[in-house]
């Protein structure tokens, strides 16, 4: 009999019993594996299974080490590339109907639900990644071993099956009915609150104001004054746009008082107590749902109705307050595409810019909108790639900080503190946020290896001086806690420095800038070439600027731009080069992107966020002539093609 693999991705003891009982497997040639295991009950389970089955081991992996032939990281792969194509294997056997038609935008909006689930549910990247796992962990070749890995139920399982069936794993659905049982009870739950709203639900409230208002969707920075931190109004407070013709939902009363004062219009709750709801899905057909035993159809109807909430939450919002345009950047999961119908219902217009940089595609960056504010003519292209569905790409350049002279004041403070305890060169260094489970994120490793490293050439090199801005400063200690004590000597050189003040957001990200950093240094070192964004930022300044790849993201424009001596591996590499191309000799090409800047800002004068204002001014003023979206966009595309030139409005 051959021997038998069995993988669970949580360890649960009846399937496997049960399982084990209909297939007849002979306990001399069964191993069992688990990814997951709750703690309460992992020692009584643990203890039967060992007793009267086999001793289940946990399976220990790290995503940094997932990796296919090429040396690139799976868990990149999933999200940039199988993703994709999962997505469109489901589209093709779509047959969701609840109603006689579903738009376009319902469906793309379902599909996004899917697939854009984080790994840390029951999600499409999880379950493809660790199918790609367990082919790594295990010699699947091996034509003596069957192997079977119990997965948690999603929908689409079928996608799942075929899969794993390429890999030579069998794919055992397990959890299934509590995932059905789950799901009825969320629509049952929204069934009676449709009841209850049908009675209470009369009439929607009044316009509270005539002006017309581009509501701002930011990430809870509202800070009037730029000073070389993050701000959701860096596009207002560059350009001409009028305050008083922007909307902004903020919880925080001082902060309200203070945004009131310059003259934004403030709201504190996104809910109207009264308002006008369209229904997507009817009372009875939620009621038939739940009598299915179909999961697949459930989750789309789970999925209906958070659409149908978030579109009556926001045209409502919208048509209470006069809002024409919202501007967002958030489009990483699927709920902006009721916001843009709601918005395009009141003949408003959707339109998003670009605080991140994506070097290659990801499913999750996919979009749609009437307006994308992008960086460059690059930019659309991933969006292509990304199958993101807009109207027009306006190219406005890299929405940076803009540079003031309390900015430049600042970074003299710190640069000038670190010459006079002796640097004569000085790195600033650009690292990422990490999360303590491996197995889902690169990990602290890599973070440890961003401060060691360098600090180690610090207390080598006297004519060293390092800053470290690290993107969450709110943990960084608690990651990086095996070298805290290097750091500490470091920090008693005086020759290094940490920009760690925190936002007080939930965020709890740090708040000085890239930029910032860069300002007071010589070279810039981004830890992680597969995010960028920073770097790019710092290379816009003409900081000499380079890039690690430890996770091996070949996909990344960075490759097809970069000279190698910009790119590197690892630290050690790194280190090395810096010393022969920066600390002995000076090597003009080293961080040099001059040659290539354009692709990511063609007008390079750190202006994005005043073209961002001045176009969405435009579009205002139009609406104020009583004209309709259409021929509003024709004459603001117009304007901004005379000025910036025919090349900056792209399909």
């Amino acid at each position: 009999m051959m021997d038998k693999i069995i993988i669970l991705e949580n360890l649960r003891i009846l399937n496997l019993i049960l399982f084990i009982h209909k297939k007849k497997i002979k306990f001399r040639n069964l191993k069992i594996y688990y990814i997951n295991s709750n703690s309460l009950f992992h020692v009584p389970r643990n203890f039967i299974l060992k007793t009267f089955i086999s001793k289940p081991l946990k399976l220990n992996f790290k995503m940094i080490n997932i990796r296919d032939q090429k040396n690139q990281m799976i868990g990149l792969l999933v999200a940039n590339n199988e993703l994709f194509k999962f997505e469109k294997k489901c589209k093709e056997n779509f047959n969701f109907k609840i109603q006689n038609k579903i738009s376009d935008n319902i469906i793309n909006y379902l599909l996004k639900s899917i697939f854009s689930k984080e790994y840390i549910s029951k999600s499409p990247y999880r379950s493809i990644y660790l199918i790609n796992v367990i082919n790594s962990i295990f010699n699947l070749k091996d034509n003596n071993i069957e192997y079977y890995f119990f997965l948690d139920s999603i929908s689409n399982f079928y996608l799942y099956d075929k899969y794993a069936d390429d890999f030579n794993i069998n794919l055992i659905k397990t959890d299934y009915f509590f995932q059905i049982s789950k799901t009825k009870i969320l629509i049952f739950k929204t069934l009676i609150k449709k009841i209850i709203n049908k009675f209470n639900i009369n009439k929607s409230d009044q316009i509270e104001s005539n002006e017309y208002k581009v509501f701002c969707e930011g990430k809870s920075q509202p800070r009037l004054i730029l000073n070389g931190e993050r701000s959701d109004f860096h596009w207002l407070l560059t350009s001409s746009f009028n305050p008083k013709n922007t909307l902004y939902n903020c919880n925080n009363h001082e902060e309200q008082i203070k945004l009131k004062k310059f003259g934004i219009n403030v709201t504190s709750d996104l809910v109207a107590k009264s308002f006008i709801n369209k229904n997507f899905i009817k009372n009875k057909e939620l009621f038939k749902s739940i009598f299915s035993n179909n999961f697949d159809y459930l989750d789309n109807v789970k999925n209906l109705t958070n659409y149908e909430y978030n579109y009556n939450k926001w045209i409502n919002y919208f048509g209470r307050n006069n809002v024409k345009v919202f501007l967002n950047w958030y489009k990483y999961d699927a709920n902006h595409i009721p916001m843009h119908e709601a918005i395009n219902d009141l003949g408003g217009i959707s339109t998003f810019y670009q605080p991140n940089f994506d070097g290659m595609p990801f499913y999750e960056c996919k979009l749609i909108c009437d307006i994308n504010f992008c960086n460059s003519n690059f930019s659309t292209k991933i969006d292509k790639l990304n199958k993101s569905k807009i109207l027009k790409n306006v190219v406005v350049g890299y929405p940076s900080v803009p540079i003031t002279d309390n900015m430049i004041y600042e970074a003299n403070i710190i640069r000038n503190n670190l010459i006079k305890n002796g640097a004569k060169k000085i790195i600033c260094v650009l690292d990422e946020n990490s999360l303590p489970d491996d197995r889902w994120h690169s990990g602290h490793g890599l973070q440890i290896e961003n401060y060691s490293f360098i600090l180690e050439e610090l207390f080598k090199n006297q004519n060293l001086g390092i800053i470290f801005k690290p993107k969450s400063a709110y943990d960084l200690r608690s990651r990086i806690k095996d070298i805290n004590y290097l750091l500490d000597n470091a920090l008693k050189t005086n020759r290094c420095v940490i920009l760690d003040t925190v936002e007080t957001n939930k965020s709890k990200f740090t708040k000085p800038t890239p930029s910032l950093a860069a300002l007071a240094s010589d070279l810039v070192i981004h830890s992680h070439l597969c995010a960028g964004t920073a770097a790019i930022e710092t290379a816009l300044l003409k900081k000499p600027t380079i890039l690690i790849d430890r996770e091996s993201a070949k996909n990344s424009i960075f490759y097809e731009l970069l000279n190698d001596i910009n790119i590197y591996s690892n630290w050690q590499d790194a280190i090395k080069s810096i010393n022969e191309n920066f600390i002995k000799n000076i090597n003009p090409k080293f961080g040099n992107w001059d040659d290539v800047i354009e692709y990511f800002d063609p007008f390079f004068d750190n202006s994005g966020s005043s073209r961002i204002g001045d176009f969405l001014n435009d579009i205002v003023q139009e609406y104020k002539k009583n004209k309709n979206k259409n021929d509003i966009l024709e004459k603001c595309f117009y304007r901004y093609k005379l000025k910036w030139g025919k090349d900056k409005i792209l399909d």
